[in-house]
């Protein structure tokens, strides 16, 4: 939505593998009446673009979900083209907080790591953006970095619902016991302690985020 914003004259698209997620966005998209912007249901690792189709490519905590981020990296600059640019933001998990912070809840900040892990994803991926955009082939990289807070109420109760409605729910905990990365019990104790967290008057969390810019060369090997 943002990118159709931006360049109200342009052609925006957005894609997901998840088509609840490309519903909600087409339907948020209608409300607000924007007409330059569609979206499709596919596979970061097979766009469904002719080569050289797009001016700007960006995707924001993408690429940290999928195991092979080469073949990712290929296949964004394929759809790129020469002197496009490419925007990249992706998290590192290593780098958030959150207070109070007890063991039951630090844990459950492990937990979220091993389970990536445990599915080829890469948690501090935004540390290590340069390095992959260089070995793709992208140059004139740059980087950045950013914060996203949770502080006043409504801002907390998103970040408690990720953790009730995904973290906790039966998909997630199953494959974490699968993994042995986590027990029924300590499940248990994060959600007391993430329960406990919200309801304190300091409540406040934030996630680290890498942020890379880069072009795709006009001359490719």
């Amino acid at each position: 939505m943002l990118m159709a914003e931006i360049a109200p004259d342009g052609e925006a698209y957005g894609v997901d593998i998840n088509e609840g997620f490309i519903e909600s966005a087409a339907g948020y998209a209608a409300e607000r009446g924007s007409t330059n912007v569609h979206f499709k249901v596919a596979d970061a690792l097979t766009l469904p673009f002719e080569d050289c189709f797009f001016d700007v490519v960006h995707a924001n905590d993408v690429l940290a979900w999928i195991p092979d981020i080469a073949a990712a990296l290929n296949e964004l600059r394929r759809v790129l083209k020469p002197d496009g640019t490419i925007l990249l933001r992706e998290m590192i998990i290593g780098a958030a907080f959150a207070y109070p912070m007890n063991d039951d809840e630090r844990s459950g900040w492990d937990i979220f790591i091993d389970l990536m892990e445990a599915e080829d994803a890469h948690p501090q991926l935004g540390r290590e953006l340069k390095h992959h955009l260089h070995e793709a082939g992208f140059t004139a990289i740059r980087m950045a970095g950013s914060i996203e807070t949770y502080s006043d109420d409504s801002e907390l109760d998103i970040l408690r619902a990720i953790t009730t409605e995904w973290f906790l729910s039966f998909d997630v905990t199953e494959a974490a016991k699968l993994y042995g990365a986590a027990t029924e019990q300590l499940f248990e104790d994060v959600a007391k302690a993430a329960d406990q967290w919200r309801q304190s008057p300091g409540a406040f969390a934030g996630i680290a985020y890498g942020e890379a810019v880069a072009v795709r060369p006009h001359l490719t090997s």
